[in-house]
């Protein structure tokens, strides 16, 4: 069989396993980056000892996403993989739930600072990662009906990239 025949042939399967390679490493609708940054706005850097953190949430799927959030407490629908930190948010007057939807490329970004627990020993170059949950209009209401005790049971978490605490 000559050369370009060959060539052809492969074409469509070289097009096909790029396309699932493509399909497979974007199919999160979200992209969620973590940052450490200078300040937080509306802390006071001698209120609390952490590490000022900028957390991004950025659609990048075709369509509007909508998840519920607090927006105060906005840090509850939030994880840290380390069990030697939480997340603090500056304080607000009232806290309520709150919709919010992202068109497709759109974000929303919030700052809080990571804290270290009280008894978490210290060590430095601790590595954490936030993670987003999801939480859906359908989980919120059979979490308020009682159909489940966890508020965040069922509910998707997306992962930030990792960050070095100093």
């Amino acid at each position: 069989m000559p050369f370009y025949k060959k060539c052809f042939l492969l074409l469509p399967a070289c097009v096909f396993v790029s396309m699932l390679f493509a399909k497979s490493s974007n199919s999160s609708p979200y992209i969620v980056v973590a940052k450490l940054v200078d300040f937080v706005p509306g802390i006071s850097s001698t209120t609390y000892s952490g590490y000022p953190v900028k957390l991004i949430i950025a659609n990048t799927s075709h369509t509007e996403r909508t998840f519920l959030m607090r927006n105060c407490s906005w840090q509850d629908g939030w994880k840290i993989d380390n069990k030697n930190f939480y997340l603090y948010s500056p304080e607000c007057d009232a806290n309520y739930q709150a919709h919010i939807t992202l068109a497709p490329g759109q974000e929303k970004v919030f700052f809080g600072q990571v804290i270290r627990h009280n008894n978490a020993k210290r060590s430095r170059g601790s590595e954490v990662q936030f993670g987003f949950i999801e939480l859906t209009d359908f989980l919120y209401i059979k979490y308020m009906k009682g159909i489940i005790s966890d508020e965040y049971k069922g509910a998707t978490t997306y992962w930030s990239n990792k960050v070095v605490l100093p």
